[in-house]
């Protein structure tokens, strides 16, 4: 079970009793995880049904191997989180932006302050052939750096299986590390999506349209709140693709 139960608070909970953040509004980690899987589904089937097209792309030829190939897969590697962090990314579904080809997302566990916790790493085929790569993170240890929930650039992903040829050769790793709002996994999830996604209702269709298609529409409920929480605000009921 991914809850984790320790003087009848969950992992989440008590992360967030630590590091002084109220648990209110933390999701439990299983909830996490099944939006995390009915994400990642919505991406493969998404990736299968535009892949004739894409391989035309040499870049996208060489990451074959490094791309999930089964629906099988997915729901194992995710499952698999709390032991093995995946050598494989995940394709991510509608995203599609000038000069970004395809984009891609690895989940990973790390540890939390008090508990193990999730960050997540976002990669970008850029201009066709090259790999940009940023993480989620939440905060490190209060004597840290980076003691504060964040996005940084990064070289390595999947276990450092799969170079980032975009980065260019001087460009720094540590920093800048830019803040995010929220160390809960959920808020690293969603502002990752919202980084691709957009707003202005594209990454609560996304959400949705990732529940229904597995015939559970209702459970996108909750993930659509802590999106408006968020980002502060009340959402806006029509979608717009990616530009």
């Amino acid at each position: 079970m991914w809850r984790i139960l320790m003087g009848g608070t969950t992992s989440l909970e008590r992360d967030s009793q630590c590091d002084g953040r109220e648990p209110s509004g933390s999701l439990a980690m299983d909830d996490l995880i099944e939006f995390v899987t009915q994400y990642a589904l919505f991406g493969f089937a998404d990736w299968n049904e535009r892949l004739d097209g894409l391989r035309r792309s040499k870049a996208l030829r060489n990451l074959q191997s490094s791309i999930v190939e089964s629906e099988e897969e997915v729901r194992s590697l995710i499952s698999d989180l709390q032991t093995t962090n995946p050598s494989k990314i995940i394709p991510i579904p509608q995203c599609g932006h000038i000069g970004i080809e395809r984009c891609f997302f690895v989940p990973r566990k790390v540890d939390g302050i008090c508990s193990w916790t999730l960050a997540f790493d976002l990669v970008l085929l850029v201009h066709g052939n090259l790999l940009l790569a940023f993480r989620f993170e939440p905060a490190d240890g209060p004597s840290r750096a980076h003691s504060y929930p964040h996005i940084q650039p990064c070289r390595r992903v999947a276990q450092g299986r799969i170079p980032l040829d975009g980065v260019p050769g001087g460009m720094p790793e540590k920093y800048p590390a830019f803040p995010l709002p929220s160390s809960k996994p959920q808020d690293l999830f969603l502002s990752m999506l919202v980084s691709v996604h957009g707003h202005a209702g594209a990454t609560e269709a996304v959400v949705r349209e990732a529940f229904q298609r597995a015939s559970r529409s209702r459970r996108a409920t909750p993930f659509v709140n802590a999106l408006h929480s968020l980002l502060g605000t009340v959402g806006d009921p029509k979608a717009t693709g990616p530009k």
